[in-house]
């Protein structure tokens, strides 16, 4: 792959680092729970839920990275 290829790949790894520092910034809310209100909790769960798809997201971008090599075939099918 050449670098042109690969400008979807930063930019949704920019999403995902972002992400995660949201995911890390809403996980705090959820121990909370007691202590605040049910409203609050609820909207930090929400919140919580809504930015877990960037650890997916990393592991894809790594296989994608590391499992697409071009090979060629010298062996006739």
């Amino acid at each position: 792959m050449d670098n042109e290829n690969l400008s979807w790949i930063t930019s949704l790894r920019v999403l995902a680092t972002f992400s995660v520092i949201f995911l890390h910034s809403a996980s705090a809310i959820l121990y909370l729970y007691g202590t605040i209100s049910a409203f609050d909790w609820w909207i930090g769960n929400i919140y919580d839920s809504i930015v877990r798809f960037c650890v997916p997201i990393f592991l894809m971008i790594s296989g994608t990275l590391i499992l697409s090599k071009d090979y060629e075939s010298t062996e006739n099918i």
